[in-house]
């Protein structure tokens, strides 16, 4: 390179001595050492960088073991220690903080630099990672080093953005909802949110949800069916929480007021004078029970069975004004029998 001595690499010179004299005038002998004096004049440069993360994200928020790993090519004055830092389109230095501290030489040739992550709520794509200010044993300075989209920032936490339901009334006529949900980011389709209601829904009323499915990353369907009703009209709040985006930051808590009226009097048919009924509609266990009085309409519908909790248990399909249920596997409890908009109540001793 050029007089500087900038890149030149490490030399050995040698210390000639002439024309030298003494107090008393004598010339002394010329002399020749060979290699007597080391030349240093090369920088040292950062050959490899690895991290304990690609992605920044609330997973790693105030953990203690966020580090990048730096590679110098030639052994470093390590009570020197170099500047690492990030740089994105907006600022970072308050997301990911350089603890100084913390970071240190492993060996010579290898720097270990620790940084503390902070929610800032913030999304960045692209973050390059620059290195700069180390010195070797010579005390030469590295060259400053830049790794171009070396990580991603997201400690953004998702949102719902919007949500539609075909109805927010239920009763024995229109037992049926079904909600649909859409999110402000691809979300992590492996992980389902939890979805509940406020008050809760408690017995006698039975709302069983009957699916619930990614349609795409950032949207998401479910139905639920209303299985029993009480007497008094009830008005519910919908609750949504515990979904993740790809970057696993939590859903934020969603909640939808006055959502969901289940109206009064969607009551268990248990009137022996209806045209449809159990009989018996309290057995012991194992004995079967028949459906009787099955109008002409309701011929070859689904008759549905399920727990005191909601839960489909047994399903079969009407063949005539009578069907007779099996009921060998069942415990004591009471149960809900379902056909068509016919809701009828079976205890079982």
């Amino acid at each position: 390179m050029g007089p500087s001595g900038y890149k030149q690499l490490n030399s050995t010179l040698d210390l000639n001595c002439i024309s030298a004299v003494d107090r008393n005038g004598n010339m002394i002998i010329d002399s020749l050492y060979m290699n007597r004096l080391v030349s240093d004049l090369k920088h040292p440069e950062v050959i490899s960088s690895s991290s304990s993360f690609d992605i920044i994200s609330d997973q790693i928020v105030g953990a203690n073991d966020n580090y990048v790993e730096i590679e110098f090519n030639e052994p470093m004055d390590i009570e020197s220690q170099p500047l690492v830092y990030f740089e994105g389109s907006a600022n970072v230095n308050g997301s990911i903080q350089y603890n100084v501290l913390e970071s240190g030489y492993t060996d010579s040739l290898n720097y270990r630099a620790y940084f503390q992550i902070l929610d800032e709520n913030i999304e960045i794509d692209s973050i390059d990672l620059k290195i700069a200010l180390g010195a070797d044993r010579s005390q030469n300075s590295q060259e400053n080093k830049i790794y171009p989209v070396f990580i991603k920032l997201d400690t953004k936490n998702p949102s719902i953005i919007d949500i539609v339901a075909n109805t927010n009334t239920l009763n024995a006529t229109d037992n049926l909802l079904n909600i649909s949900l859409s999110f402000d980011e691809p979300m992590d389709t492996d992980i389902q949110p939890t979805i509940n209601y406020n008050p809760l829904i408690i017995s006698p009323v039975i709302l069983n949800q009957n699916n619930i499915q990614w349609i795409t990353e950032d949207s998401l369907t479910t139905s639920f069916e209303l299985i029993s009703g009480g007497q008094n009209q009830q008005l519910h709040a919908i609750e949504f929480s515990e979904g993740t985006d790809l970057a696993g930051n939590t859903l934020i808590e969603f909640q939808e007021e006055s959502f969901l009226t289940i109206e009064g009097a969607v009551e268990i048919n248990v009137n022996q004078f209806e045209p449809i009924a159990l009989h018996p509609n309290i057995i012991g266990r194992g004995q079967p029970v028949n459906l009787v009085n099955i109008p002409h309409e309701y011929q070859g519908s689904e008759i549905k069975l399920y727990n005191s909790a909601g839960k489909l248990l047994y399903k079969t399909l009407t063949e005539n004004q009578e069907s007779q249920i099996i009921t060998p596997q069942l415990s004591s409890g009471i149960y809900i029998l379902k056909i068509q908009q016919e809701t009828l109540r079976l205890i079982i001793l």
